[in-house]
């Protein structure tokens, strides 16, 4: 096993496609540098574009973080990666965070 392969390595199946750090109204702190990201006021959420993805949660593995609490949900629209954040079930609220997507 290599970390650095799977860390550094190039993009191709098992490994990470995308990876960010997204603060709170929706800039990127750090990226692998194909992620592009905007609040979108209509959905609620972060949509992520991924280039040269056609994102569709049922193709990918994205794990989510919350750098601050709350629940977390993520989906796809439009080939993009959305996620989105809310305090109880029914509060949207806005939150820093950090996300990875592979594709099996």
């Amino acid at each position: 096993y290599d970390f650095d392969d799977h860390v550094y390595g190039g993009m191709h199946s098992g490994r990470a496609i995308a990876y960010a750090t997204i603060s709170d109204d929706g800039s990127i702190l750090s990226s692998s540098g194909n992620v592009t990201c905007t609040w979108s006021n209509l959905w609620k959420a972060y949509e992520i574009t991924i280039a040269g993805e056609d994102y569709v949660w049922q193709d990918y593995v994205t794990v989510v973080t919350p750098v601050v609490g709350g629940m977390t949900s993520a989906w796809s629209r439009d080939g993009k990666l959305n996620i989105g954040f809310y305090e109880d079930a029914t509060t949207v609220v806005k939150r820093p965070f950090h996300f990875v997507t592979y594709k099996p």
